[in-house]
């Protein structure tokens, strides 16, 4: 098959020219590139290639969008499990509504191969940022963890754990003149703790140098999971190095469940003591020491003056979402648009001409009747994505205040604690000189000793 470069519709070997521009066709290097994929996504072109599929530039027919296409390998899409995790790895990202988490659009199949549709993103990982050997101030660390945060801190919202913070999986992209914008990346294994488990028990699924200690030993992922993962991740951005570095896996392993990390200023002078003291936390062994959840890191973030968010806010989803005036149109509508005067007197030729044109004005009503369907779509998806982005906004509200309330438990458990150590004190202090000033009664041994022992008794009483 070939293809048209300039309209991206197919053809037959057989022709040379695009029947619709007169282009001169190209061979088709793959069988995706030129396909209309869930009857108004047009494969346009590949971006990249991976191990479990392929990831392609697409262009919605109808609203003029463009878009990402995550195709998986048709082999992998036959296995029950993998299919399912796709599935809710869809689920998950079209429910989570974030401007730091890619957005999904749609989900297709073709010829048995899941198709996620998704933003397209012009940009690149941290991962591949690293290899480059670029390195990160200060400040930029603490955007791109401010950013994560509060990318986490949405799919915490609504119960949901990532389980696989990597520096692959954080995207650093251009938005409204800023640089280095974080887009959150693959929620495939992402566990949502109201469902049930797709994997085995005992299967553990991460990525070692960025695994919390609980998953090693394959137990419940927490929220508390993720800011672990985080926390690694940043570190390897300030030190040059993760925090348990190693060749070896099983020095990894042991790294994670039994070593103290080193402070990140041994690696790093600039690292302030704040932002070391934050890291340690977050790099806790057990989850019920690290922050809760991404709510209470983004609030400790704020309460030490280290986050930084310098975009300001904007209702994204009307944007994204808004309809654009696009000409019906058909390439083969125009082909049967000749004038009158150019018909053949033939009569057979004349037919085929008449049945051309019913045919065109056919295709255009089809054409008309799509663009209104898929309109009148967009704009419930648009009243749904809104209601959705309050109920995301005020269960963010709740989660923050519940943050600030936790913090402010804390201290009073604190307070409580220290006012007990006194009163125990001064319990002692009472009881001590009660009993000295049982002993002088007794023997009427009364000396000065015994007087400041008394007055200590008194003001503690």
């Amino acid at each position: 098959m070939k293809i048209c470069p300039k309209c991206n519709n197919i053809f037959p070997d057989s022709l040379g020219m695009c029947l619709i521009d007169g282009t001169e066709l190209e061979e088709r290097q793959d069988p995706l590139v030129g396909k209309l994929i869930g009857g108004c996504y047009r494969i346009i072109s590949k971006l990249a290639a991976g191990g479990m599929g392929d990831v392609y530039a697409a262009r919605h027919e109808y609203m003029n969008r463009e878009v990402a296409i995550k195709a998986l390998k048709p082999s992998l899409a036959m296995d029950e499990e993998f299919r399912q995790r796709t599935f809710r790895e869809a689920r998950i990202c079209a429910t989570i509504e974030h401007r730091n988490i890619v957005e999904v659009f749609d989900m297709v199949m073709s010829e048995n191969q899941i198709c996620i549709v998704m933003e397209l993103l012009e940009g690149e990982t941290l991962k591949s940022q690293i290899k480059r050997g670029r390195r990160f101030d200060v400040p930029t660390v603490l955007s791109i963890m401010s950013m994560t945060a509060e990318a986490l801190s949405c799919a915490h919202s609504v119960d949901v754990v990532h389980r696989d913070i990597k520096p692959s999986n954080i995207l650093l992209t251009r938005y409204e003149g800023m640089d280095d914008f974080v887009k959150l990346l693959d929620f495939g294994i992402a566990y949502a703790l109201k469902e049930t488990r797709l994997t085995a028990s005992g299967t553990v699924m991460g990525t070692p140098p960025y695994m919390p200690p609980e998953l090693f030993k394959a137990e419940e992922p927490t929220k508390a999971s993720d800011i672990y993962s985080l926390a690694c991740v940043m570190y390897k951005l300030l030190a040059g190095r993760s925090p348990f570095q190693s060749h070896d896996l099983p020095d990894v392993v042991r790294g994670h469940l039994e070593e103290l990390p080193e402070p990140v200023k041994t690696f790093r002078p600039d690292v302030t003591d704040l932002l070391d003291v934050i890291l340690l936390r977050m790099l806790e062994k057990r989850p019920e020491d690290r922050y809760t959840d991404a709510f209470e890191l983004v609030h400790a973030l704020k309460s030490s003056g280290l986050y930084v968010y310098g975009v300001e806010e904007r209702d994204s989803v009307t944007e994204i979402l808004q309809l654009k005036e696009i000409p019906v149109k058909s390439g083969w509508t125009s082909y049967f648009e000749i004038d009158g005067s150019d018909e053949h007197e033939d009569t057979e030729k004349s037919e085929s001409l008449h049945r051309g044109r019913e045919a065109a004005s056919e295709i255009r009503e089809i054409e008309a009747r799509k663009k209104e369907i898929v309109e009148r779509m967009e704009k419930v998806e648009r009243e749904r994505r809104k209601y959705r982005k309050n109920i995301t906004n005020a269960i963010s509200t709740l989660s923050t205040d519940l943050a600030v309330l936790r913090e402010e438990s804390a201290r009073g458990k604190m307070n409580v604690l220290k006012a007990r150590s006194e009163k125990d004190w001064h319990i002692e202090q009472v009881r001590d000189a009660a009993s000295a000033l049982s002993r002088a009664i007794d023997g009427r041994d009364v000396d000065e000793a015994m007087v400041e022992m008394l007055k200590v008794a008194g003001d503690a009483a």
